[in-house]
């Protein structure tokens, strides 16, 4: 294992340092778009319930139908903002994995550049 001293003294020591910086970056969004995605998911599952919620309302007597049909529409409407925070959550789980796998590609070009000098 490589001292500090010796991390500090390496030639491209300015490359190395770039390479760590953009590492914190890439860890920074991978940690924010996991985050995003557990936002949209939770989101989801709550306008999921609303939806079921607004579906197991018994309506009075009176005005039966229209109750119903306000019923039914409210869930459409909260069905399809979940089903767009399901979507959110999918765009923010693909960046979680793309970002992970550039991190991963990126740590293993540096660690394979660092093995052959």
């Amino acid at each position: 294992m490589m001292t500090f001293q010796e991390f500090v003294e390496e030639p491209d020591f300015d490359d190395t340092i770039e390479e760590l910086e953009e590492g914190v970056v890439r860890t920074g969004a991978l940690i924010a778009f996991s985050g995003q995605s557990k936002t949209h998911g939770d989101k989801s599952e709550r306008l999921f319930n609303s939806a079921i919620s607004v579906l197991k309302t018994n309506s009075s007597k009176d005005d039966q139908i229209q109750q119903r049909l306000r019923n039914l529409e409210q869930a459409l409407v909260f069905l399809c903002e979940g089903l767009i925070e399901t979507r959110k959550q999918i765009g923010s789980g693909v960046s979680v994995n793309l970002t992970g796998h550039l991190l991963t590609s990126n740590s293993l070009k540096s660690f394979d550049n660092r093995r052959r000098r």
